[in-house]
Parts: structure tokens; sequence; C-alpha cells
């Protein structure tokens, strides 16, 4: 079962835990399924003890973000050209390489590949560097840091890994097998979000705030077909 925000959970919910200082490399994904649009949802924020964030959202205009904080400099926003249909699972992940200002984004969003140019805008240009975040930095799920933009909806299988993921890989994350199935030694956060809202990965479970409420869960494979010899 996914967790659900909003109105399908408690107004001002939210899920807390941790994330590494990002590494050079981070790719993400996230299942969700929203009941209306029309205001921003953060599906999930990295704050760190700065205030600075590295989110997630739908937007106002129910496109998808993705906004990267940037020190010394301006923040970077993209910005897909599909719109969020209500009452459906989407499944959305970003890769990122952060060496430098010049790099962009990856999206692929419903098993389709975006990249700047062919359906990926870069709404603010980023300067200055890449603002890491601190160590064990907030991460936050279904709202963001300052309780400003909650989930209308449900959330599932979120999953960060310290690596740049393959196409093939997102391809499979989208076909439905469970993220922990793909790249498992690059993976630093998976938080399926059934029922009793354990880190598998790392052991334990994050924090509930409000709290979100349990709903049907997407379709999952949690092991891969093996050929029969």
């Amino acid at each position: 079962m996914a967790y659900g925000f909003g109105s399908l959970g408690t107004s001002g919910d939210r899920i807390n835990t941790t994330l590494q200082v990002d590494s050079t490399n981070r790719s993400t994904w996230i299942w969700f399924n929203v009941v209306s649009t029309g205001a921003s949802m953060a599906l999930w924020d990295q704050s760190n003890n700065s205030g600075r964030s590295n989110f997630v959202r739908v937007s106002v205009g129910a496109f998808i973000d993705w906004f990267a904080a940037f020190d010394g400099g301006t923040n970077g926003l993209w910005r897909t050209d599909t719109t969020v249909t209500t009452d459906t699972w989407h499944g959305i992940g970003w890769s990122y390489v952060n060496s430098s200002n010049a790099n962009d984004p990856i999206a692929y969003y419903d098993g389709v590949k975006k990249t700047v140019g062919a359906g990926l805008t870069e709404v603010n240009t980023p300067t200055g560097n890449f603002f890491p975040a601190d160590s064990f930095a907030g991460l936050y799920i279904g709202n963001r840091a300052d309780f400003t933009q909650t989930v209308d909806g449900s959330i599932a299988e979120v999953a960060v890994w310290d690596g740049i993921l393959t196409d093939a890989e997102f391809a499979e994350l989208y076909a439905g097998y469970a993220p922990a199935l793909i790249r498992p030694e690059s993976l630093t956060v998976y938080m399926p979000l059934v029922r009793d809202n354990i880190d598998p990965k790392r052991g334990g479970s994050p924090g509930l705030v409000g709290p979100p409420l349990v709903q049907p869960h997407c379709r999952i494979c949690y092991r891969k077909k093996t050929k029969r010899s």
C-alpha cells in the first residue's frame, strides 16, 4: 500500500528522512498519483541546514519541475513539456551530473526520455556552483521542508542512487520493477512506502508528520523473472 497526502492523508503531512551529501552523479525515481492539480506539490525535497533545497514538484500548470540550488549564482529550474493527469500512476525519474553548471538533467517521465530541447525546458539557467547539501541532509517526501507544497495524492517507491542510471534501467523502473532490483550497489535511499514505511536499504522507519495515510499501491515487481534451463 502507498502513502496518501493532502486530501488522502492529513493536512500538512509529509515523511521525514535523511539523504547523505550529494555525489557528483545522482539519479532519482518516484511513483505518484495525484487527485488534483492547480497548486504546486513537492514530491520530494532535499533541504540542508542553510535552508537551500533541491526538489521535484508538480507545478501549478501540472508540469514536472526539477529545482537545483546553486551557490553564488542563479538556481537551476527545468520543466517537462507533458502535463500530469489526475487519478493515474505516473513514474518520474531524473539523472544529473552536478560537476558543472553547464550540465542539464535528463528526465524520464512515464517511460519517455526528455532532454533540453526535446521535451525538457530550462526555465532558469544556473550559474555558480551546485550547492551540496549538508551530510545527512533532510529528505522530505510529499511536501517541502517548510510545509508549503503538500502533495494531494499518493506516493510510492521513492529511490535515490549515487550514479547515473542508463536508459534501459529507467525503462525497467517504469515497467514496474522495484528500485531495489536496479543497480542495488549504488542505491542510497529506497522507501517502498508499503504500510510499515520501512526503508529496507538502511533499516528503520522515517518519521511521519500529520501523518500521511495508507492508500492503494501501484503495481510493482519485487523479483525479476528467471529463465528455466
